[in-house]
């Protein structure tokens, strides 16, 4: 059960940002969740609260609220972090370096929580909103850095999102398909690589910002005004490094003759003829032959269900099932092995 964590400002009205959480169903092929609900409600702020960052397997977070002390422009924003404590929010304490003389707009933490970037406008950047960062030493957080180039232009760089070692942020600065697009840069030992534009169709002509990963690096949301539709600034749902089809996959087909086999009687099946089978459609779309070795290629023409059918020179025909990943993987050897005895039940020993 996954929770989507959103800012909802407009519905019903409200004056202020409000955190708000909706539970992702479950036995769901495409995203569907439920009615919104009122978030971490412990953590009062009579103004606006959010965003938010989890760490520490969820038990901790950092998140972004508005000073109780009016300045000169208004109220300022900045950071703040709780614990979960018997099923409760509990404030724990606030970052030393919130200011009345400036906001932090947006944050994000590594998992250890002893790492954060955020977005502020504070004085001596090289924009108007940059990134900085602080990191937690010896129980104490280091006085802001700014993040400097290639991270940051004279435009402004806001919404970082840290997952493993690279950093994902959106800017009007860098070059991109319209007015804030979400870029990565990979953080470097000696400091950060080149900045990416992360591209179509994540990011469009208008606003693109808020990405967020859920357990995996390429599955999660993100939030854009691109329809000017609902409350303008929507979430979308997005995949990430999908299977490109055609392509070709590998293997090296064996079989062991029946279910109580031990793994040392598992052999190789050469000079085999074998086919791709469209399990929806009950169709065959590739035949190979296997090589001396068992080894064999075949090519997967479309997203769809498959198995692999072996017919051997008796005339005996064999399925043998194929994993095939959703997301784009580094080329890997798929090990087949058919059990002959679940074809021929007669085989197996008693």
């Amino acid at each position: 059960e996954m929770e989507l964590i959103e800012n909802v400002n407009g519905k019903l009205n409200a004056p202020f940002y409000q955190l708000y959480i909706a539970l992702k169903k479950k036995d769901t092929i495409k995203l569907a969740v439920n009615e919104p609900r009122g978030f971490a409600r412990t953590l009062k702020s009579r103004f606006n609260i959010g965003p938010v960052d989890f760490y520490n397997k969820g038990k901790s977070m950092v998140f972004v609220s508005s000073s109780e002390k009016t300045s000169e422009g208004g109220r300022r924003l900045g950071l703040h972090f709780a614990s979960l404590v018997e099923h409760s929010w509990k404030l724990d304490s606030s970052y030393p370096y919130n200011s009345e003389d400036y906001s932090i707009h947006d944050v994000t933490i590594n998992e250890d929580g002893t790492v954060m970037y955020f977005s502020s406008d504070m004085k001596g950047g090289i924009g108007g909103k940059d990134i900085y960062t602080s990191t937690l030493i010896n129980g104490q957080w280091s006085k802001p850095v700014n993040a400097g180039e290639p991270v940051n232009t004279t435009e402004d760089e806001a919404f970082p999102n840290l997952q493993n070692n690279t950093l994902y942020f959106s800017s009007d600065g860098h070059p991109g398909l319209g007015a804030l697009d979400i870029f990565k840069v990979r953080i470097t030992k000696d400091g950060y690589d080149e900045v990416e534009n992360i591209g179509y169709p994540l990011n469009s002509s208008y606003d693109d910002f808020g990405l967020k990963f859920d357990s995996i690096d390429v599955h999660g949301y993100f939030t854009s005004n691109r329809k000017h539709g609902g409350y303008d600034d929507d979430i979308y749902e997005f995949d990430m490094d999908m299977q490109t089809y055609p392509f070709v996959i590998s293997g090296i087909m064996q079989y062991k003759e029946h279910a109580l086999s031990d793994q040392s009687e598992i052999k190789l099946w050469p000079n085999t003829k074998i086919f791709l089978v469209d399990s929806e459609k009950n169709l065959r779309v590739y035949d190979t032959i296997t090589d001396a070795d068992g080894g064999f290629s075949v090519t997967i023409p479309y997203f769809s269900k498959y198995y692999i059918e072996v017919d051997d020179q008796s005339g005996n025909e064999y399925k043998a099932s194929l994993e095939l990943q959703k997301y784009r993987i580094e080329n890997s050897v798929h090990q087949i092995v058919v059990v002959k005895s679940i074809f021929n039940p007669s085989a197996e020993p008693k």
